[in-house]
Order: C-alpha cells, then structure tokens, then sequence
C-alpha cells in the first residue's frame, strides 16, 4: 500500500472483500496484470480461482516460491526472481 501515493490519480484502491467497487471492477476486467509480490489471499482472488482476473494475462513475480505456487491459477504466467547475495 505504500509503494504509490494515494494522491496519484492512477490510484484506484484496494481489491477485495475489503476493496473498493471500481477497483475490483477493473481487476475484473483487464487486459494484463503484473502483481508484484502480492500474496493473493482468498480475499483478494475469491473463492472460485477460475474467475480471477479471467480476461487477464496474469504476471506474478514473487522471490518466494512457495508463495507462487500456493495459489494455483490456471492458464496463467508465473514468473520467479531469485535474491541474489
């Protein structure tokens, strides 16, 4: 929630349960979605993974794999970066 300032006007808000309308809208409806380092909980995917995001090509980059495989996504691109020392 902090890496972009709330008073930028590409801002649209949290996603989820706890989200705002307008932007579980546009998750809804995009094109592409690059999440970085985001959990995906249950309550920003739902309940039923086959309708998140369904028309977006999903980019998910995370540096822990467990968390990249704990949520399933089907038809969807996983992308892994490693730390380096």
């Amino acid at each position: 929630m902090s890496a972009v300032d709330y008073s930028n006007p590409y801002v649209i808000g949290l996603v989820g349960d706890y989200g705002n309308r307008y932007a579980n809208y546009a998750l809804h409806f995009c094109d592409n979605l690059l999440i970085l380092g985001s959990r995906l909980d249950v309550r920003q995917v739902g309940g039923k993974l086959e309708q998140f995001a369904r028309y977006a090509e999903i980019f998910r980059v995370d540096i822990d794999e467990g968390e990249i495989e704990r949520v399933k996504i089907t038809k969807k691109v996983n992308v892994i970066l490693y730390k380096t020392s």
